[in-house]
């Protein structure tokens, strides 16, 4: 792969080569570095999404990251996933949520639900809205201690938590 000083060298020295420095060279040689330069940034930008790309995982029309081996609070979680562009995982469905167990570990995992200051009341931190999906473990939730008011994938069930407790987490990308 070329260097981007090894082009520009070898433009200027064809454009002087053809032209003659005293023939407007200068000019035409910078007018044909702007496109190149436009395209090296465009390449460049796609590139970076590419590779950012690469670190989630197409499921159905969504992005997922699945965080298997940094564990933090549910709120850092949450500021994690925004770093990457992404949401703590919104899970809306038994589809979706049976075509991500797959995906996980023997951890637990922060998905984007809460009842922070909702009583008994679940809801989508991404949405505002009711969660559109809990699968409760086997009982119900059991809101042990008194601040369990995030929810976890653990296995094939969904666990209320201590928010302030220490898991991995999923991400969703909508893309």
């Amino acid at each position: 792969m070329f260097k981007l000083p090894v082009i520009v060298i070898l433009l200027i020295a064809g454009c002087a080569h053809v032209h003659g420095w005293q023939s407007g060279c200068e000019a035409f040689c910078f007018s044909k570095m702007e496109g190149i330069m436009d395209y090296v940034e465009d390449m460049k930008e796609e590139l970076a999404e590419l590779r950012f790309l690469n670190s989630f995982e197409k499921i159905g029309s969504h992005y997922y990251y699945f965080e298997h081996w940094k564990e933090t609070n549910w709120t850092t979680a949450d500021e994690e996933c925004r770093k990457m562009g992404a949401r703590l995982a919104e899970i809306r469905d038994e589809r979706e949520y049976n075509a991500i167990l797959p995906r996980l570990q023997s951890n637990m995992y922060w998905v984007d639900i809460t009842n922070r200051g909702q009583g008994d009341h679940w809801y989508s931190l991404n949405t505002g809205h009711p969660a559109a999906f809990l699968k409760w473990h086997q009982g119900g939730m059991d809101n042990e201690g008194f601040s369990v008011h995030c929810v976890t994938i653990f296995y094939d069930d969904m666990w209320d938590e201590n928010c302030m407790n220490f898991n991995n987490y999923i991400c969703k990308l909508e893309k």
